[in-house]
């Protein structure tokens, strides 16, 4: 009974993973194949965003300014990456665009020339660069970013509030959108999670069950002509 009652419990957990899963994976296509296009000027003036996938578009993007979050164990290598983004519609952007014309080019501003963007709504955390020399220098104007939406700068570790607040000067963390880009999304991972719990309980489902009783049983009665099989007294019949 006790083991019955087991393999009861391995099967319904294994479906219920499995349905998870199958949950999270669906939720998962939909979320890489149909990204939201939303321009970044949109964001600026108070849109709320459309879902957790989009694709920015035209904007400027700002690695003069970009603040580097190492790794622990290793301070040569890069864990990600944070700089801000602003639309070209953004107060700063004529300012920067002025500045740019005196220097033939925004990639031309000099490093700490003071020049960059202070005054932000949308902040991106960047794990693709690896090593210091991978991120890129001075602005970068983009016509597309594909991005995915965190939340709100209170989401973020308090280390990197606290870093971040001492190269922002006077940033409001509740105000500012924080993208990410260059990570694969937790929810093919969640997905992969459910999926080894379904695994796990089904082949713990075939390990407890009593396959070889029933077997048995089977074999008793079709082999040796036994009467109905419901009687009261079947379980009390010899089986071997």
């Amino acid at each position: 009974m006790f083991r019955s009652i087991l393999s009861f419990f391995f099967a319904s957990c294994g479906i219920l993973a499995l349905l998870v899963t199958g949950y999270i994976l669906f939720h998962h296509i939909a979320f890489v194949i149909q990204p939201t296009v939303v321009l970044l000027s949109a964001l600026e003036n108070g849109t709320q965003t459309p879902g957790a996938h989009m694709i920015l578009k035209d904007g400027v993007a700002d690695y003069q300014n970009a603040y580097v979050v190492n790794n622990i164990e290793d301070s040569s290598k890069i864990n990600y990456v944070y700089f801000p983004i602003i639309s070209r519609f953004h107060p700063e952007f004529s300012a920067l665009q002025f500045a740019a014309n005196a220097y033939g080019g925004l990639l031309n501003l000099p490093q700490n020339s003071g020049y960059g963007i202070q005054n932000f709504k949308v902040l991106v955390r960047d794990y693709s660069p690896t090593l210091a020399h991978e991120i890129p220098k001075g602005l970068h104007l983009f016509t597309e970013k594909e991005v995915h939406y965190l939340g709100n700068g209170q989401s973020l570790p308090i280390f990197d509030q606290q870093l971040l607040a001492q190269r922002f000067r006077g940033i409001d963390f509740s105000r500012v959108m924080v993208m990410e880009i260059g990570r694969s999304s937790p929810q093919f991972l969640y997905a992969v999670l459910f999926a080894c719990i379904s695994i796990f309980c089904f082949l713990a489902n075939i390990l407890v069950f009593p396959h070889k009783r029933i077997f048995k049983r089977r074999q008793y009665y079709h082999g040796l002509g036994m009467k109905n099989p419901l009687r009261k007294d079947y379980d009390q019949l010899p089986i071997d």
